[in-house]
């Protein structure tokens, strides 16, 4: 999968400097994994690159200039013990991209493949789940960092016969936002990536699709500057999309109204559910 840098970096990034910084990178021997590595090595960064597969991994991490740690990210226990491994080794962690992910065309009319099921629930929630577990205590003695995590446009809008990796997304998307607020006092900023059709290997079943209808898809390369933005940004709980020929940016949901008392005055949350609480949006 290419991960070329042969484009104009965006102003927000044109002067990001990661000279000292920690990250890591799950999923980090495939499409948009590698394109973030690399991106991230090139603004300074030491990278972990993480995947399954050791071979791979070593394989990637060695083109790349990464460091390499064998990781499955639905195992609680391994998430935190390569975020251990990934702090004794670098001395620390200040970023964590939570990229890795698959889709499986499960049909929702079909009969439910429950292994089918359990693992693209398990790689691509629990993944990032179990992720900000580990890594939000390694942040946190660093003294704050960034959490991105690896949505999809089908998080933002559905997408048509593949239900279960939209719910996936969309849950993605759900958590990042609410988790957003929190993780800022925290002095952690977390975000979502929303892209389209990219070029990887998850789309390599339909490729000859987009290639016939000369539907274009999206580079790795501008996933990997929307991560560096994300990075860059002072806003947390943000869901960027990233579609084919649009400048990427922070998706603006429209608001729901708030709930109103009987005599028409809007209601605020309950202070004492959360004293940090704020009316939904």
């Amino acid at each position: 999968m290419p991960t070329d840098r042969q484009h104009t970096p965006h102003p927000d990034i044109a002067h990001l400097d990661l000279h000292g910084k920690v990250a890591l990178v799950t999923g980090g021997a495939g499409g948009l994994g590698r394109a973030a590595t690399a991106a991230l090595i090139e603004r300074g960064a030491q990278v972990a690159l993480c995947d399954i597969d050791q071979e791979r991994t070593e394989a990637a991490a060695g083109e790349l200039g990464a460091v390499p740690f064998t990781l499955d990210v639905t195992d609680f226990e391994a998430n935190h013990r390569v975020v251990k491994a990934v702090e004794e080794h670098f001395g620390g962690l200040d970023i964590a991209f939570l990229n890795a992910g698959i889709a499986n065309h499960m049909k929702g009319a079909e009969a439910l493949d429950v292994r089918k099921y359990r693992q693209i629930m398990s790689i691509n929630l629990d993944g990032v789940v179990f992720g900000v577990d580990a890594a939000v205590p390694a942040l946190m003695r660093r003294g704050g960092g960034t959490l991105v995590a690896t949505a999809s446009l089908a998080g933002l809008v559905s997408m048509p016969g593949d239900p279960y990796y939209t719910l996936t997304k969309a849950g993605v998307v759900g958590y990042v936002r609410a988790l957003g607020p929190e993780l800022a006092r925290q002095g952690i900023r977390v975000h979502a990536l929303c892209p389209g059709f990219a070029d990887t290997a998850i789309i390599d079943n339909i490729r000859d699709h987009f290639e016939k209808a000369n539907f274009p898809v999206i580079r790795p390369a501008v996933v990997a500057d929307t991560l560096l933005r994300a990075i860059a940004s002072t806003d947390s709980g943000d869901a960027w999309l990233i579609q084919a020929g649009i400048e990427p940016s922070p998706y603006r949901f429209r608001g729901v109204p708030a709930a109103k008392h009987d005599d028409g005055t809007a209601a605020g949350v309950p202070r004492d559910l959360d004293p940090d609480a704020e009316a939904p949006h």
